[in-house]
């Protein structure tokens, strides 16, 4: 089940070695220190799996709307169930690399990667709860604004229009597929639970919603629908929703402390470990 994170694994480690040789014979080399070097070459595979990851995720809830109907019942789909297996390869060799310079690696870093690896492989083997790490997956689009931004920081640190550019950028990007996911997470499962009236009118296999979208009673039908999920599904969305709505959230305030200041004083705050 797991060969297309093997194979992403390897991808990603190769993806890194390919820079990493391609860095040593530019006229960079000599100024960067180590670590900088060793960060330079992580950005290819890391934008790689960004636009890949966000991309299946976002075919899967926009274009192919899978879970427009309903958060509860669909199988996992295909495009979802491959992003699941890449982002999981890809996890397992960042998490190698903060490994090898631990003091690079920020507190925040180690949770997102940690819950979100094991999220990732709980849903792609688990029957239910799919639907809540499939709607944080587009977040991953921010990866390529940031590793542009900090390419930029590095390699033309005076060029301050384009810093500020991919600031904002950033800024945006960040409310967009980091802030705004939570909120709109709970509304889709709350107004996409059926009512028990609603369940016994509808003679389909997905039950649709034909009431009012948000109400206390659905809401309490939400919950209830919650807890009969399989045990390791719903405490595993339990943990992993609220962290990530509490990390993104982080995040995007940091973006735009980081916006404000550059503007205010033209100092750069930089956050690498986003």
């Amino acid at each position: 089940m797991f060969q297309l994170a093997v194979a992403s694994f390897a991808a990603s480690t190769a993806l890194h070695a390919a820079a990493a040789a391609a860095l040593s014979v530019s006229p960079h080399a000599k100024v960067l220190s180590a670590a900088e070097r060793v960060a330079v070459a992580e950005k290819l595979p890391s934008t790689v799996n960004a636009v890949v990851v966000s991309a299946h995720a976002i075919y899967t809830l926009l274009v192919q709307r899978w879970y427009s109907a309903s958060w509860i019942d669909p199988p996992c789909p295909p495009a979802l169930a491959r992003a699941f297996e890449i982002h999981a390869g890809f996890t397992l060799y960042d998490l190698l690399m903060m490994l090898a310079d631990p003091a690079t690696a920020h507190f925040s870093s180690w949770a997102h990667h940690l819950f979100g690896l094991a999220g990732v492989c709980a849903a792609r083997v688990l029957p239910e709860g799919h639907f809540i790490p499939a709607a944080f997956m587009p977040a991953e689009a921010t990866v390529v604004v940031s590793n542009a931004l900090y390419l930029a920081q590095l390699f033309t640190p005076n060029n301050n229009s384009l810093i500020a550019i991919l600031l904002f950028v950033r800024c945006l990007m960040f409310t967009v597929f980091r802030l705004l996911p939570g909120p709109i997470v709970l509304w889709h499962m709350v107004a996409t639970t059926p009512l028990e009236k609603e369940i016994a009118r509808i003679d389909e296999k997905i039950p649709k919603v034909t009431g009012e979208k948000f109400t206390w009673d659905r809401f309490r039908a939400c919950v209830r629908r919650y807890t009969k999920m399989p045990l390791m599904s719903s405490i595993g969305c339990a943990i992993n929703g609220p962290l990530f709505v509490i990390l993104n959230t982080y995040w995007t305030v940091l973006t735009y402390s980081a916006f404000i200041r550059f503007k205010k004083r033209n100092q750069m705050f930089k956050i690498h470990h986003i």
